[in-house]
């Protein structure tokens, strides 16, 4: 459901055209291109028909100046650390204009201070009505930016709840279904 209606979502092109962006726990960028072909890629700014290179990297130095990513513009993707380069990915997600974001285990190569900037940024888009699918397997940050769990197990659902229902050891237990 969307907005309260039924949706069926064939592709990620349908998903994008809903506002729903994707944040992959593997990479989906193309070493051998700069970073803002990586962001805009499939959905090139243009000027009179032509590129405009310029702002594509005015839009992703914005982009990164808000998640206080030191990450150029202009690099090549194959150049970047893995930590930049999951900047990108979480950059490219932010400049679709999305609803909703699926963050799949964002913060594994990230430091603590990139992880405190990620949550501001997930903080200030969901006040302002935006979603987010928080996948992790790291209980505390669950704890921390969350406000509902819902918990997998073998793909299947086991529950739902609001955060404060739930400590770090009954998400666990859930999760495996057993004691630890």
């Amino acid at each position: 459901l969307l907005d309260g209606n039924s949706v069926r979502i064939a592709n990620p092109i349908v998903a994008q055209n809903l506002g729903i962006a994707m944040i992959p726990q593997e990479f989906n960028l193309i070493n051998s291109l700069r970073v803002y072909e990586n962001i805009f890629l499939g959905r090139e700014l243009r000027s009179g028909g032509l590129l405009s290179r310029g702002r594509m990297q005015a839009t992703a130095r914005e982009l990164f100046a808000t998640l206080k990513a030191n990450v150029p513009a202009d690099a090549l993707v194959a150049d970047l650390s893995v930590a930049q380069k999951q900047m990108v990915e979480i950059a490219k997600a932010m400049s679709q204009d999305s609803r909703v974001l699926i963050m799949d285990e964002p913060t594994t190569v990230l430091a603590r201070a990139e992880i405190d900037t990620l949550f501001a940024v997930m903080r200030e888009f969901t006040a302002k009505g935006g979603a987010i699918f928080f996948v992790s397997h790291k209980l505390r940050e669950v704890r921390e930016i969350c406000d509902r769990v819902l918990i997998l197990r073998d793909g299947n659902f086991i529950s739902v709840d609001p955060i404060e229902a739930l400590d770090e050891h009954e998400m666990a237990r859930r999760m495996v279904g057993r004691d630890l």
